[in-house]
């Protein structure tokens, strides 16, 4: 289980989460819709989200120690948006 690689996954959330900007730039620019100070943030850790995931899908993580690390990068930026 260890030498199994995570990449489909990263690149699963990373498109995710480029899918998410895309739209919410499409509602801003193209149907003018102006964002909330709320949503200003969350695109913010959307962001982070997907240079996390483009770091890691980049990496291809073997090692259980390096996988953890960056689930715990996951995590932390999600509570983050949590708090938010």
């Amino acid at each position: 289980m260890e030498n199994q690689s995570i990449r489909p996954l990263m690149l699963l959330g990373l498109v995710s989460s480029l899918a998410m900007i895309g739209t919410a730039l499409f509602f801003q620019y193209v149907l003018y819709l102006e964002p909330c100070p709320l949503c200003s943030v969350q695109r913010g850790v959307v962001i982070i989200f997907a240079i996390i995931f483009l770091i890691a899908f980049l990496h291809g993580p073997l090692t259980t120690l390096s996988k953890r690390l960056y689930g715990f990068l996951l995590t932390l930026t999600s509570i983050a948006g949590l708090v938010i």
